[in-house]
């Protein structure tokens, strides 16, 4: 709750070293590979973030402690994402997966919510929340099985990206004009929503592995 110099900036120099002197600690015990490093930060960032915009969504007060709820996202996400670890390393292609379910659940929760309220001028600070802890938990956890690569990954995430866009643009006419009723607005996330999973859909099977290239079994 103090906004005094003299006692934030110390604080944050003395967090960044301890977590910088632990990490390379932990990095020279332990066999931790790059992938299994950006797994972690999945865990730490995405429900961290959740945390933090679940409070806000909640009106927590005082608001001081809000940043409770972001700091007990991070530590429960990266102790899971630790413990997952500590099973078998994750690919690099297994860590983008869960940065990606992070930021498409993200998203996604917050189409959600604005689609409900049938408008797009209200805060999405309860979507938001919901969707990036959701969609980081079950990206996760297909994470740790994944096998493909992380430029696959990416490339889906584009795809999904300009399907967004595409889905956008396609149902800008319902937006036209000074007002829009919820119906009108529903219809435009609806294709913003559309428009990303057939992305996401074409991005997956453009990269398919080469042995499913032939017919079905």
């Amino acid at each position: 709750g103090s906004d005094d110099a003299r006692l934030v900036y110390p604080l944050t120099a003395l967090g960044a070293g301890l977590g910088l002197g632990a990490s390379m600690i932990v990095a020279d015990e332990w066999n931790v590979t790059v992938g299994d490093a950006w797994f972690v930060a999945s865990g730490m960032h995405w429900p961290g973030a959740a945390g933090l915009l679940l409070a806000h969504g909640y009106a927590v007060e005082p608001t001081e402690e809000r940043y409770l709820y972001g700091l007990v996202g991070a530590a429960g996400g990266t102790a899971l994402a630790t413990a997952a670890t500590g099973f078998g390393h994750v690919d690099g292609g297994g860590a983008a997966l869960a940065h990606s379910g992070g930021l498409f659940g993200t998203f996604f929760g917050g189409l959600l919510q604005a689609a409900i309220a049938g408008t797009t001028t209200e805060p999405l600070h309860l979507g938001l929340g919901y969707g990036a802890i959701g969609g980081v938990i079950v990206a996760g956890a297909a994470g740790t099985r994944f096998e493909g690569s992380a430029s696959r990954v990416l490339f889906v995430d584009l795809l999904g990206g300009l399907g967004a866009l595409g889905g956008a643009a396609l149902g800008s006419p319902l937006m036209v004009g000074d007002y829009q009723s919820p119906s009108e607005t529903r219809g435009w996330l609806a294709c913003i929503g559309a428009g990303t999973l057939t992305g996401i859909a074409l991005g997956a099977f453009a990269t398919r592995p080469e042995g499913t290239h032939g017919s079905l079994p």
